[in-house]
């Protein structure tokens, strides 16, 4: 009789499971990027390094490991080791509520930020997403965005493709055809470029812009104010209040 086959011990981070996406539950107070700890997996079998300590403003700690005392965990995408501690990232995406994320574990133990796309306006909407690519987005929201709205079209089949907010803050488009794209409010034309545009807006701690797309794909933004000492607490606000406001306050 033969002897029974021994099974081999189960390995959860080389399954191909599918990767699990949340959405951030944002209320009031609470950080864009909490509730990533949650897509951690629930096993923790022997690795390298254990599951990290994810905290609910997304920073990730891990403890040293103790199978080999001299490594450090990888890079993560998104995130900035910590000068002082090797072993503590501290999140870099910007803040965006339309944005599902998720962790992926490699076989030594160490984690992976994954992101992707959830703004039914956005150009990369339903896909992967780097933060290179979140940077440039231009439909990046702190509240939840409008269902998509049928007047208007796909990517696709849109005038204009989406444009990307460049390091220096304008707002570029990818040349389609001869018209160029309408000026959107607090944007003026570079001169050297007529499908790029040099932002007005200054900077301020209690404004966020939840911008919207016309059919033709031109984005039109639109800013909102949340200072109490402003007069326009929750209320969209045009480039020419927002510059000349007295209370306005720079981020810290």
């Amino acid at each position: 009789m033969a002897s029974e086959r021994k099974r081999p011990q189960f390995d959860y981070a080389l399954f191909p499971l599918a990767q699990v996406f949340v959405q951030p539950a944002l209320r009031n107070s609470e950080h864009h990027m909490s509730g990533l700890g949650s897509t951690l997996p629930k096993n923790d079998i022997d690795r390298d390094f254990k599951k990290p300590t994810v905290k609910t403003d997304g920073t990730i700690f891990y403890e040293p490991s103790q199978v080999n005392s001299k490594a450090i965990p990888d890079d993560i995408q998104g995130y900035r080791r910590d000068e002082a501690n090797p072993f503590l990232f501290h999140p870099v995406w910007p803040h965006c509520i339309a944005r599902l994320f998720g962790t992926q574990v490699k076989p030594d133990g160490c984690i992976d930020v994954k992101m992707a796309c959830n703004h039914p306006h956005a150009a990369t909407f339903g896909q992967p997403v780097s933060l290179d690519k979140c940077k440039g987005c231009v439909m990046r929201t702190q509240t939840p965005p409008d269902r998509p709205n049928r007047a208007v079209p796909p990517p696709a089949k849109r005038d204009f493709k989406q444009p990307t907010i460049q390091p220096d803050g304008r707002l570029v488009y990818e040349k389609t055809g001869w018209e160029p794209p309408v000026c959107p409010d607090g944007y003026h034309r570079d001169p050297n470029d007529m499908w790029a545009f040099i932002p007005m807006w200054q900077p301020c701690a209690d404004r966020t812009f939840e911008n919207t797309v016309r059919p033709c794909g031109c984005v039109t933004v639109k800013a909102k104010c949340h200072s109490s000492e402003s007069g326009y607490e929750g209320q969209q606000v045009p480039s020419t209040v927002c510059i000349g406001c007295p209370v306005r306050r720079e981020a810290s």
